[in-house]
């Protein structure tokens, strides 16, 4: 069996469709756990529907404690052999499931990685991953040091053997980078033989107000990542790349940071607010002289 876990927290609107690309997998042996994070939308009565739908389907409620609390609520209760993660607003493929099973055959458990793609909400379109998964040499290294750089792995990517879960679980200190650090422990604690599916099996949706764009929390969790990282994972042998890389990191932020607020100043919006807020600020002053001149 293989133990599909989907977080959710008040994406019910994307659900359903999540749901269905598990549902419509040719490979029948899985079962699917929904986890509803503390959602305030109506995810508890769209997660009902499916499970009333199909019986592989279950569903548990917890207060909401994030996206790595979620999965590692999911994986509390796994009975499977093999594990797919899957986040309530992306999709799997239909051959996902058979494809990665195949490629393992009669080996011992092992990691397999297939492509993926990116569906951009805001024109509707799929469009090619920003990385390819194929010319990388994925090893503890490369991931250590070229994370964010040259590549990252969608953890939907992945098949994962279940035992993995027995020693190692997502950080719930950290509302981002959870699945850098995951990969890393992945690969320090087992060295697995990767085994790469040359197809997009995983549809990653990419949203603009999603929590990647919230830079001031994207930030505070880098920096906490980073700080995690240095102490868990980096030796002698790193320690010179690995500061390298964070450097580069924040020196590449300010300049973005410089972008964008050059942005914001040459927009239209600005100047027209700008426009309206200077004689504002005259006449605020002249009340203030009024004021003071009584």
């Amino acid at each position: 069996m293989i133990s599909v876990i989907v977080p959710c927290y008040n994406h019910a609107k994307y659900l359903p469709q999540t749901l269905h690309s598990v549902l419509m997998q040719s490979y029948n042996n899985w079962e699917c756990i929904i986890v509803n994070d503390g959602s305030t939308d109506n995810t508890e009565e769209v997660a009902s529907e499916w499970v009333k739908k199909d019986m592989r389907f279950k569903y548990i409620k917890k207060i909401n404690g994030g996206l790595s609390s979620a999965r590692n609520e999911g994986l509390n209760v796994i009975i499977g052999k093999y594990v797919q993660f899957l986040d309530a607003d992306d999709l799997i493929e239909n051959e996902k499931l058979k494809l990665s099973l195949e490629v393992i055959g009669k080996a011992s458990p092992t990691l397999v990685i297939s492509d993926f793609m990116v569906f951009d909400e805001i024109s509707s379109k799929l469009l090619p991953p920003w990385c390819d998964l194929g010319k990388i040499n994925i090893n503890f290294a490369t991931i250590l040091l070229e994370w964010d750089i040259t590549f990252t792995i969608p953890i939907h990517c992945g098949l994962f053997p279940a035992f993995y879960f027995n020693r190692i679980r997502f950080d719930e200190t950290l509302g981002a980078k959870e699945d850098w650090l995951i990969w890393l422990s992945i690969f320090k604690e087992f060295q697995p033989n990767i085994l790469y599916i040359n197809k997009s099996l995983v549809v990653y949706r990419y949203c603009p107000l999603s929590m990647t764009k919230n830079y001031a929390f994207m930030h505070a969790n880098i920096n906490k990542a980073f700080y995690k990282i240095y102490n868990e994972f980096v030796n002698e042998t790193y320690a010179d790349d690995y500061f390298r890389k964070v450097n580069n990191y924040w020196y590449q932020e300010l300049k973005n940071a410089e972008k964008r607020n050059q942005m914001i100043l040459q927009s239209r919006i600005f100047r027209f607010s700008a426009a309206i807020a200077k004689p504002i600020r005259y006449i605020t002053e002249l009340f203030k002289l009024l004021k003071h001149s009584k």
